[in-house]
């Protein structure tokens, strides 16, 4: 989601951006967008706004969202996160390829989005990387095709828009997903910045 960008209601110049289909290279590639109010926004350190990524619980059962840094992780990181977090009050924090290249977990700008589809094919990341990329990637493209066109974000529209994000048929190399039950923190979002 994004992250640092502008919140509703919606620049001007968004409207043109709306037409137009963001491309490497395009200066917007790199940049967060116009974040919806309607998944909430977290202010963060230094009043930057950042979407919620718990996104009113449309990630379901496969991911963890923490409630100390607003970061989604996935598979065996999720389970690892929500022991330390929801059973020890502890932040969970994570040093990872997957993390250095979309710390929040899910892609906060359409570079992270082919940054996360990349290493989800590349071969030479681990398989549980690779999954962990698959499961982001395709959680958001399921949330992003729920979501209404005036409230996605740029990289919703950008992972929904660009042929190549077809996710249905995964890399050998990307495990096959055993469910988790991932225990979810019963209190109410608590960004601490």
């Amino acid at each position: 989601m994004s992250d640092e960008g502008s919140c509703s209601p919606e620049p001007k110049n968004s409207q043109k951006e709306k037409g137009k289909e963001i491309i490497p290279g395009d200066p917007h590639y790199n940049q967060p967008g116009h974040i919806s109010t309607l998944f909430g926004v977290i202010v963060g350190q230094h009043g930057k706004k950042k979407q919620d990524n718990s996104l009113s619980g449309m990630y379901g059962p496969l991911l963890y969202v923490s409630p100390f840094t607003n970061t989604v992780f996935a598979r065996t990181l999720a389970e690892d996160a929500s022991v330390q977090e929801v059973k020890h009050d502890e932040t969970y924090f994570v040093h990872t390829p997957l993390y250095e290249l979309a710390p929040q977990g899910f892609p906060m700008n359409p570079a992270q989005a082919d940054t996360l589809y990349s290493m989800m094919r590349n071969v030479s990341y681990r398989s549980d990387a690779c999954s962990q990329a698959y499961d982001l990637l395709v959680v958001f493209q399921q949330i992003a095709s729920f979501t209404r066109p005036q409230d996605r974000d740029r990289t919703m529209t950008y992972i929904l828009k660009i042929d190549h994000f077809d996710l249905s048929n995964p890399p050998s190399h990307v495990l096959p997903h055993v469910f988790p039950l991932i225990e979810q923190p019963s209190s109410p979002f608590r960004y601490n910045p």
